[in-house]
């Protein structure tokens, strides 16, 4: 999956050097995929071209730990993560009122990958927070699926500049 993710815009804002970027790319999922597992949700489509992760944004963790840990140190841009998720953490402190759980979606897929193919995972997180009772919110550096979502239910509560890059930061929520 990693070569498909290369141009995936929150890839390009971790791993600004082109070069690196497939084996970070790898690093990032050898490290994070199994703490998903284990701490969040987790969905995919059926031939696995888009993983769509639901993270509790008061879990986000700040630093790298346990046996794959060195897989993500070893890159001197890696706290790029966590600049981010500090961003969307601060982002859901401002707009959720904690009042009942919320998840941020994170939608991980190839350019490729069009809604259609993601609408049958999206279909499943909503259920999923339809009877949970939680509140969804998808955070985004890509416009291309925002039309999908709007159509699913989302309404956009923040779109601007991130940082003072080339990405706009999109923020759906569902269910509040």
């Amino acid at each position: 999956m990693s070569e498909n993710l290369i141009k995936f815009p929150l890839f390009m804002f971790f791993c600004m050097d082109m070069t690196k970027r497939q084996s970070f790319i790898k690093d990032y999922f050898s490290y994070h995929l199994p703490k998903w597992v284990k701490n969040s949700k987790v969905f995919a489509t059926d031939n696995f071209d888009a993983i769509v992760v639901l993270s509790d944004p008061l879990s986000f963790e700040y630093k790298y730990k346990g046996v794959n840990a060195p897989l993500m140190k070893k890159y001197k841009f890696s706290s790029t993560v966590f600049i981010h998720r500090e961003n969307t953490e601060q982002i859901c402190d401002i707009l959720l009122p904690y009042t009942k759980p919320s998840r941020v979606i994170t939608i991980y897929s190839g350019a490729q990958v069009g809604f259609e193919r993601i609408e049958s995972v999206i279909d499943e997180v909503i259920e999923y927070s339809n009877a949970e009772n939680v509140t969804l919110v998808f955070e985004t550096f890509s416009r291309r699926y925002l039309p999908g979502m709007e159509y699913k239910g989302f309404v956009t509560a923040y779109r601007k500049q991130f940082l003072n890059t080339q990405f706009v930061e999109t923020v759906m929520t569902y269910n509040m």
